[in-house]
């Protein structure tokens, strides 16, 4: 099992809470960008996991790379993604659903595992979202959803049960919670929150960077090479005992060792930098040899 951490933010690339985002005048929050509203949809999220007494999540995704990021460029996460390690059970998230209910947030009609809040930017409506996320008792299943809170409105007359909010699957993500792959980040002195770090960052974005439309995901992934902040004992235990991170791995070493698919990967990091000299798909192939 990996270890977690605990990583105390300062210096100039944390200081965006003291960004217009947190300014209030007249008693509202002024946002001057989709970043501010992005980082105050974030706040807001922790505060309700804090006041619904959760502890068992993560914040997955883009979060990681960004407040992460060292000084180096990183356009940002527009999404909040909270993973949670329990809400495989029906109706462990109803109390967290009520209380994010009572600061402003709405369920989406399309994706009911989605909380959306509307944040006005320079006099303009945007609406952003925070996704509920559940690990997988059986990785095998095919169920996606599980329910969280009846919401008691019915889809239609023709369709009497009622709309349920829910959490939806994060496919083998139980890893994160086993080998501790998470960090808690002290932004300020009394707002701290847990993001996935990079090496669960790598693991769960392997297969995904190969994909099309995915560029972000592969540059996210280079970063934390490039910022040596894989954990390579702990990816080396991993690697050595899941059989399906392993393949995964296995798969995306190919990736990067095809002159082919090399260049599309390359491309895809490169265009977030003008700076960067060593191939990137070189570069990651350099630390993945000391896997086998």
């Amino acid at each position: 099992m990996c270890s977690g951490s605990v990583v105390h933010a300062g210096g100039v690339r944390r200081n965006f809470f003291q960004i217009s985002s947190f300014i209030k005048y007249y008693g509202e929050l002024l946002l001057d960008t989709l970043l501010d509203g992005s980082l105050e949809n974030l706040k807001l999220a922790v505060h309700g996991l804090n006041k619904s007494n959760i502890s068992d999540y993560v914040i997955i995704g883009g979060w990681c790379p960004y407040l992460n990021r060292n000084d180096k460029f990183h356009p940002g996460t527009i999404d909040v993604d909270i993973l949670f390690k329990e809400s495989y059970k029906p109706y462990y998230l109803k109390n967290y659903i009520q209380t994010m209910r009572e600061e402003g947030y709405f369920t989406s009609a399309k994706h009911q595992f989605q909380l959306l809040k509307v944040f006005d930017i320079q006099n303009n409506k945007f609406c952003f979202n925070i996704d509920l996320l559940h690990t997988g008792i059986d990785e095998q299943s095919n169920e996606l959803f599980v329910d969280q809170l009846d919401l008691n409105v019915i889809l239609s007359n023709e369709e009497i049960q009622t709309i349920k909010m829910k959490s939806i699957v994060q496919k083998e993500s139980k890893i994160i919670f086993e080998n501790n792959l998470y960090e808690t980040i002290s932004i300020t002195d009394d707002f701290h929150v847990k993001i996935i770090n990079y090496t669960g960052l790598f693991i769960t974005k392997l297969v995904s960077c190969q994909k099309e439309k995915r560029d972000r995901d592969s540059y996210d992934i280079y970063l934390g090479f490039e910022n040596e902040k894989i954990d390579f004992k702990c990816l080396k235990e991993i690697y050595l005992n899941n059989a399906v991170i392993c393949n995964q791995i296995n798969i995306f070493k190919k990736f990067l060792e095809s002159s082919d698919t090399a260049n599309i990967f390359n491309e895809r990091v490169k265009q977030f930098r003008n700076d960067i000299i060593v191939e990137p798909a070189t570069y990651i192939l350099k630390f993945l040899s000391e896997l086998s």
